[in-house]
């Protein structure tokens, strides 16, 4: 079923698009009347809009003397994400939606870094002891690959220590074990003492011009946490720059390290003269095209009897949507 708009906001009609719909005509429909307008809706919508860098955008170019060439640019941009509807008089956003956010949007600042390099035999046992407490009874194993080399230290117990660096820079760029020794108490560490240790264990691989960084996300398994976190440029996140930290729950062990510390940091784009979050969204609104609709989903799921009037995309629209802060060039969706 459809609800048409004139250009005014005003209501034209209902139209039933299926002969199911017309199972529904008993219900009560809410009046159209006293709901909220597009600014009052673009203010509801801040939330799920965010400020990213990207360091390497990848974009479409057309050569003059090819076909079309990928090329990856750094771009600051507003990020919005939103799949789901918004009541149209509350301004309630159901259930399912959801949002940009990230985990935690206090930044841990960084007290140490510089990165861990490894360029012998010992500097390798050292890192690894550092980390994981490692048992004199091993066996050093050294495997090049054509882009990083790999230090593995076998111990008689079955535990495996994998050290990975890039093979031209020799910086540490992940480390991992295997049948690491196990612990019959039940307790949880509680999830702040978690991010807190792996932001100390993340410290000191990280450069030394990265001062702060942001838990994006975490994902929780049986026995363990991986800890996502992204540098802070200005304050502003730069998302395809992650690094991972995955503690055990109940010792908060470290269990492996991976990311993005090889990568050289690149120059970003600055804050200056991009457009305001308003109107960011008024770009993004006309993009994605909000509809006034009739919605018998409620937030348990089900369809219910009776409708409710809501705020949603136009179907077909995307639900994440990546705009240039600096042009309004919508880059994806």
């Amino acid at each position: 079923m459809t609800l048409s708009l004139s250009e005014n906001g005003s209501i034209g009609g209902v139209k039933w698009d299926t002969i199911d719909d017309k199972a529904y005509q008993e219900s009560y429909f809410p009046e159209p009347i006293g709901t909220l307008s597009m600014e009052e809706l673009k203010h509801k919508l801040k939330e799920y809009v965010r400020l990213v860098y990207f360091e390497a955008y990848a974009t479409t170019k057309r050569s003059p003397f090819s076909q079309s060439v990928l090329e990856k640019t750094p771009v600051l941009t507003y990020q919005f994400h939103f799949n789901g509807s918004i009541d149209a008089f509350s301004g309630k956003a159901n259930e399912q939606t959801q949002m940009v956010a990230a985990d935690s949007v206090s930044p841990f600042f960084i007290q140490s870094g510089g990165g861990l390099f490894i360029r012998t035999e010992e500097e390798a046992r050292v890192v690894m002891n550092t980390f994981f407490g490692t048992r004199e009874d091993g066996d050093l194993q050294i495997i090049s690959e054509s882009n990083l080399n790999q230090y593995r230290w076998v111990e008689k117990n079955g535990r495996i220590v994998t050290v990975k660096t890039d093979r031209e820079t020799r910086r540490v760029i992940g480390l991992e074990v295997n049948g690491s020794y196990s612990n019959s108490d039940n307790h949880v560490l509680a999830s702040h003492s978690l991010s807190k240790k792996a932001v100390s264990v993340l410290e000191p691989l990280l450069a030394p011009e990265i001062k702060e960084v942001q838990l994006e996300r975490t994902i929780q398994k049986e026995h363990q946490t991986e800890f996502c976190f992204v540098p802070l440029h200005h304050g502003i996140p730069v998302i395809d720059r992650t690094f991972f930290i995955t503690l055990n729950n109940q010792t908060g062990d470290l269990l492996a390290i991976r990311g993005d510390f090889a990568r050289a940091l690149v120059a970003l784009p600055s804050q200056q003269q991009i457009l305001s979050i308003d109107d960011a969204l008024t770009i993004i609104m006309n993009h994605t095209q909000f509809e006034l609709m009739y919605s018998w989903t409620h937030d348990s799921g089900n369809k219910e009897k009776n409708p409710l009037l809501v705020y949603r995309q136009r179907a077909g629209s995307s639900s994440r949507v990546t705009m240039d802060a600096k042009t309004g060039e919508i880059l994806h969706d």
